[in-house]
């Protein structure tokens, strides 16, 4: 059985992996152009500390996002009920 999250652009292990990519090449290539282990290092620090910050604003816009979502489809809900409901009495629950 498939997780439906799984399909999505945010999937941890995939993130995770294309990140770890990302950072390999960026290393590969500042070694080439520097040639100085010392600057690939620290420079692929930095570039992975930068990385962590977008993909942790991003994560954020999304979650905002969709709480907009819901709450905006909530008032909508709220509006559109136009009966009443009516809570159900203890008596009911006690015979089921």
């Amino acid at each position: 059985m498939r997780m439906k999250d799984r399909d999505g652009v945010t999937y941890a292990p995939h993130v995770l992996f294309a990140m770890f990519c990302l950072l390999l090449v960026f290393a590969v290539v500042t070694y080439v152009v520097s040639g100085s282990i010392i600057t690939t290092f620290f420079r692929t620090v930095i570039s992975s500390i930068c990385l962590q910050a977008g993909y942790f604003a991003v994560v954020v816009y999304l979650v905002l996002r969709r709480v907009k979502e819901r709450k905006a489809k909530l008032t909508q809900n709220r509006a559109s009920d136009e009966v009443p409901r009516t809570p159900v009495s203890s008596h009911r629950n006690a015979d089921l």
